[in-house]
């Protein structure tokens, strides 16, 4: 998830909280464990669905331009 280059410390504290919260769901979790991390999964945006939801998108980067054109000193005058 190219998004995650952008997260704080708070940010990643928050992935390990829900990983933790997984790992004991795997374990033999509650119905009520599972709801938190579906709403953890939304709110940091792993799946398209929460992505849409946070408008977030991934788009090819544009090629840089090689040359700005230079503007003729007297292009007040055409």
């Amino acid at each position: 998830m190219p998004h995650c280059a952008t997260w704080s410390e708070s940010d990643w504290g928050f992935a390990f909280e829900c990983a933790e919260l997984h790992a004991r769901f795997c374990l033999g979790g509650s119905v009520a464990t599972a709801s938190e991390l579906r709403i953890r999964e939304r709110v940091m945006g792993t799946t398209h669905d929460a992505r849409l939801g946070l408008r977030i998108r991934y788009v090819e980067p544009r090629p840089a331009l090689t040359a700005v054109p230079a503007v003729p000193d007297d292009y007040r005058d055409l």
